[in-house]
């Protein structure tokens, strides 16, 4: 009987370690500014929303575009610093073909902390191939854990 436990713990780790592909794509295409690795990580249905709290301290849930946020990765300057994104307590979920994962980050251009909030993706799978199908994100510039 342990060896059925281990054998299905092993299973569950490399089912969430292939959730988990496509956001580290993600971040690695972010931090590398390679817009064809960042298209490997997402569904072509991807939704993105992000919400935060504006100047005049209005909470605002703000609809994205893929397509405005490859085009800002392409047209990001081969020597401006790295967009480096660092993920805390990651949670994966995944039932059939669907998964969910939340996770808190902290962004930093370079060495300079820029914000931080919760990542929250739910993924797809298409094929053998998990891909992000929904992302949406909150920002905030306190209470933040930084390196």
């Amino acid at each position: 009987m342990p060896l059925l436990l281990c054998s299905g713990f092993v299973s569950f780790a490399q089912m969430e370690k292939d959730v988990l592909k496509p956001i580290h794509l993600l971040f690695e295409g972010m931090e590398k500014a390679d817009t064809a690795l960042i298209s490997k990580a997402f569904d072509p249905a991807v939704k993105m929303i992000t919400g935060y709290t504006n100047k005049d301290g209005e909470e605002v849930i703000h609809e994205g575009s893929y397509e405005k946020f490859l085009a800002t990765i392409a047209n990001k300057k081969k020597d401006s610093p790295n967009w480096i994104e660092k993920l805390y307590n990651t949670e994966v979920k995944i039932d059939g073909n669907i998964a969910q994962v939340w996770t808190e980050y902290s962004f930093y251009v370079g060495d300079q902390f820029v914000h931080c909030g919760v990542d929250a993706f739910q993924l797809v799978k298409r094929g053998d191939e998990w891909k992000i199908i929904h992302l949406m994100d909150t920002r905030r510039k306190e209470g933040c854990k930084q390196d």
